[in-house]
Order: C-alpha cells, then structure tokens, then sequence
C-alpha cells in the first residue's frame, strides 16, 4: 500500500529526510546515489560504503550526526542501528584512538557493515554485530550514537526490515535513552538525531533519566525554513545546555559556509 499523506507530525518516511538534500558524496560511476542496488559504493574522501543492502541508506540526517558529535577524548564508541556503517566509519576517522562496537538488528545491514569496515582504513577498530540495543551488555562507553528510527505514527512499510527503521517499533526513545543511560561512562555522551517535532519527547525522556543536555542544535533544510530535525547531544555529567542551529543550504541554492565546514572532511564536492 502506498503510504497516505496525513501530515508530518503523523507520517514522515525517512527517506524524507534523507531526500531533503541528496548527499554530496559519488557513487561508482559519478552519479548520486538512487534506487536499491546490491553493492552500491558510495564514496567519501578516506573510505567507500555499500549500502544497497541496508534497511538505511547514506543520508544527509547520518552524515550530519557522524561529523556532529564530539568525539574529543573517545575511546569507546556504540552505534546504535548502525545500517551500512557510515556513522560508525565518520568517528572512526575523526578519532583515531576510538574502538567502535556498531549493531543493528537487521542482519542484511550488519553484513554490508562487516564489508565496508573490512575495507576502510580503520578495519582494526570497527565491530559489527547482529544484536538488539534492547538486549545489549556492555558499560562505560565515552560516545553512544544513534540515527534511530523516527516515526511513531504512520502507515507502516510492507517490508519489516524497512518498517523496523523508519518507525519506532523496536526502539522508541524512552527505550534508547534509558538503555543508553546504563552503558555510559559518567562523562559519556549520548549523540543522536531526532524529528523536530520530537523535541518534547527527548527533553522529558533526558530528565526522566537524569541526563543532562549538552547541546541541541536545530537543523533546517534552507536558511529561513523551519527545521525539519535536531541533533542531540545527552550526558549523565553535569552541563549547561549549549543552542546551535544549521542551515544546509543557502536561499540561492548553494550549500552554507557552516555545513561545508560541517562536513568538509567527509563529502567529495566540498
């Protein structure tokens, strides 16, 4: 069935989000990434990704998160629903001491993770695992990250694997905070992204769990527009609240100073 439209706050697909700007990396061949291909490589300046086969292709929203989040001082790292890997790969460039342990409860993507991690650089420090977060031990991490499914409302996709990432099905966000809160170490952050409409639910869910927030920054497709999602940075430790906001692209169309600085070390056009 194809998904009625019933307002954003109601059903918002993610491909949505990731088509708000198309990402500026290549794949083979030179061409933007579309369809659903096996073996798609889509290129970055240091590491090359499949992601033909993941419920969740690369993204603006994964891209955004991965060159976001602080990684000063990171030596253990969880990605949370990892998909392709991109995430997990971006840290891994930006913190050469950082070990990353990525999962994802859709088996297909922890297969393409394992390849793309086999060839980058960062081979040696990169885990993909078949597991759920709900059922994940593990404690004292310096940097949890997630891009996690967003809708809770909505038409679900046909395809399980599909509808698992585009919908809070098996992971809403009192579930992820909660569970990120026990695996943190005490200065450990939690970096994630959330729809804009969402901000209510990750307030409360932080102070539920006496997590701080560090740093929200709101992110908008077009200077002038209104954002269209939030990147969120949660700590257990203490931490006056740092607002920030980013604008892709310019009302000319070109992209803004500040994402190309965003993102300057990863996209090939920047």
């Amino acid at each position: 069935m194809e998904p009625q439209e019933i307002g954003i706050s109601k059903l918002l697909l993610k491909e949505e989000l990731h088509n708000i700007i198309p990402p500026l990396g290549r794949n083979e061949g030179g061409h933007e990434p579309e369809g659903g291909h096996e073996n798609e490589l889509f290129h970055f300046k240091q590491f090359a990704v499949e992601h033909g086969s993941s419920t969740m292709r690369v993204g603006t929203d994964a891209v955004l998160l991965g060159a976001w989040c602080r990684v000063q001082g990171v030596q253990r790292v969880l990605d949370v629903g990892t998909g392709c890997g991109v995430i997990a790969l971006m840290v891994a460039q930006r913190c050469p001491a950082a070990v990353v342990d990525a999962i994802d409860i859709d088996a297909a993507s922890v297969v393409e993770a394992q390849r793309n991690f086999a060839t980058s650089p960062w081979a040696g420090r990169l885990r993909a695992t078949y597991a759920d977060f709900n059922e994940w031990v593990g404690e004292n991490y310096d940097l949890i990250v997630s891009n996690p499914p967003f809708f809770i409302y909505g038409i679900q996709s046909p395809d399980a694997a599909r509808a698992s990432a585009r919908h809070t099905i098996t992971l809403d966000y009192a579930r992820l905070i909660a569970h990120a809160r026990h695996l943190l170490a005490p200065s450990g952050r939690l970096a994630m992204v959330a729809p804009a409409d969402a901000r209510s639910q990750v307030i409360e869910q932080a102070a539920f769990q006496s997590l701080d927030i560090a740093r929200l920054c709101e992110v908008t497709s077009v200077v002038g527009k209104q954002p269209k999602r939030l990147l969120c940075e949660l700590t257990p430790s203490r931490a006056s609240l740092t607002r920030e906001s980013i604008a892709i692209k310019e009302a000319n169309g070109y992209y803004t100073e500040a994402y190309r600085t965003l993102c300057r070390d990863f996209y090939l056009e920047l």
